[in-house]
C-alpha cells in the first residue's frame, strides 16, 4: 500500500493515562514509501525457508526443544493448528530472520524490500496524511473492530485481513502478532521543537523494536504509540513482521 510522506506527532501526550515514559511526543516528517497491506504470512515465509532451506521458524528447528514434534517446551505448541494455517502470520522468527527474508524477496522480485522503520510503521498505523480521528489503535478506538488482542483470540493467531482495515486499507497493525521495525530500540530524539527528517533510530544498541500488540496482548498493548522491543536473535510466539520499501 502506498503511503504519502508527511509531518505527523509520533508518540502519546502526557494526558494518555495508558502512555508509557518511552512515548515522548515529536514532530516526524517521513518521505514516501510502501508498507505491506497484512503481516507476512507462513506460506509466504515458508516459501523462503524451504527454497533456500535456512532461516527456519523456531517451532521447526530440529534439535530445538520449542520443535513442535521433538521439543518439550509448550510456547509454541500451545497455538496449536493456527500455528501453520498458511493465511496465518508467520510468528517463531528472529528480527535476523525477517532480514534474511526482505533480502529473499528483493533477489526474487527486483524490487528492494525491507522493514519498517519505527517512524514509518506508526504514521501508517495512524493513517499517514488520511486519518480520521486520533484512534488509540490502527483503524478504531474500538479494539474489537481492527485486531485480535487476548480479550477475543482465544490464545491463537487468526488469518490476515479478518478484521476492519485502517483507512489505508492495512489490516492488523493493532493485534494478531506484534511486527519487528528496523530501528535499534531507544530514547526518542530531542527535536528541539523542530521535525525529526525520517528518523532510523540509534546507531546500535541491545534491542530492536516491534510494534503493535498481538493476541496474547491487552488492549492497551496494542495502541498505535506502544513501543516494544526485544533481541534481534530471539523470536516469540507472538512476534512477525511487514514489509516496506521506498520508490524505486
Amino acid at each position: 500500500v502506498f503511503v504519502q510522506g508527511g509531518t505527523f506527532r509520533m508518540g502519546s501526550p502526557e494526558s494518555n493515562p495508558d502512555r508509557s515514559n518511552n512515548e515522548t511526543q515529536h514532530a516526524v516528517t517521513l518521505a514516501d514509501y510502501s508498507i505491506g497491506k497484512t503481516e507476512v504470512t507462513v506460506a509466504q515465509y515458508m516459501a523462503f525457508a524451504n527454497e533456500t532451506k535456512t532461516h527456519y521458524p523456531e517451532w521447526l528447528e530440529a534439535g530445538n526443544e520449542y520443535n513442535i514434534q521433538t521439543g518439550t517446551d509448550n510456547h509454541y505448541k500451545q497455538l496449536g493448528t493456527a500455528l501453520q494455517e498458511p493465511d496465518h502470520p508467520i510468528v517463531g522468527i528472529s528480527w535476523d530472520d525477517a532480514v534474511a527474508y526482505c533480502q529473499w524477496l528483493s533477489q526474487k522480485t527486483g524490487r528492494k524490500y525491507r522493514l519498517p522503520t519505527e517512524a514509518e510503521w506508526e504514521y501508517a498505523a495512524r493513517g499517514g496524511q488520511r486519518p480520521r480521528a486520533n484512534f488509540q489503535y490502527a483503524g478504531s478506538n474500538n479494539l474489537e473492530e481492527v485486531g485480535w488482542y487476548a480479550d477475543n483470540s482465544d490464545a491463537k493467531t487468526y488469518p490476515v485481513g479478518g478484521k476492519k482495515p485502517s483507512n489505508l486499507g492495512l489490516y492488523d497493525m493493532s493485534g494478531n502478532v506484534y511486527e519487528w521495525c528496523s530501528d535499534w530500540y531507544g530514547g526518542y530524539p530531542a527535536g528541539d521543537g523542530k521535525s525529526i527528517l525520517n528518523p532510523t533510530g540509534p546507531i546500535d544498541g541491545l534491542n530492536r523494536v516491534y510494534r503493535g500488540g498481538s493476541w496474547d496482548d491487552d488492549a492497551q498493548f496494542c495502541r498505535v504509540s506502544l513501543r516494544g522491543y526485544g533481541r534481534a536473535e530471539y523470536p516469540r510466539n507472538y512476534l512477525g513482521f511487514r514489509l516496506a520499501s521506498s520508490p524505486q
